[in-house]
Order: structure tokens, then C-alpha cells, then sequence
């Protein structure tokens, strides 16, 4: 029971925080949320915006940015 409480609290933690998020990961050139993973899936390799082709972050910058919003930061 405590871990479905729990779930219900990191959904709405994650619902209230939706626009806070989308804020915070976009390109900072143009604006985009849409990004294009890099060919070669490492840690070290260039996340880029599929609007402007800017580089956002590293593939690893994105994996730990991706888990703490599941995580509800």
C-alpha cells in the first residue's frame, strides 16, 4: 500500500512539474525539445537538437537528466 501512495505522489510530482522540465531541457538556441540521439550510444557522445543541430548534452548527461525525472528528481 505504501508503495502505491508513493506512485501516486512521484505522478503528481511529476504532472506539477511538467512545464518546470520543459523549461529546463530544450535547446538553447532555438527552443526545441526534439532531439536526435547520436549514432554511437556512448556516455560521451553529442545529444543534439533535431531543429538546429546545436549540441544540448552528452548522451550520459541525458541518461542521468532522464532518470531523475523518473526518479521525480
Amino acid at each position: 500500500m505504501h508503495k502505491a501512495m508513493h506512485g501516486v505522489e512521484c505522478i503528481g510530482s511529476l504532472a506539477s512539474r511538467e512545464l518546470e522540465l520543459a523549461a529546463e531541457f530544450g535547446c538553447r538556441a532555438c527552443g526545441s525539445a526534439a532531439i536526435v540521439y547520436p549514432d554511437q550510444l556512448y556516455d560521451y557522445a553529442a545529444v543534439r537538437c533535431r531543429r538546429c543541430a546545436l549540441v544540448i548534452c552528452t548522451l550520459g548527461e541525458f541518461r542521468r537528466y532522464a532518470e531523475e525525472i523518473i526518479n521525480c528528481g
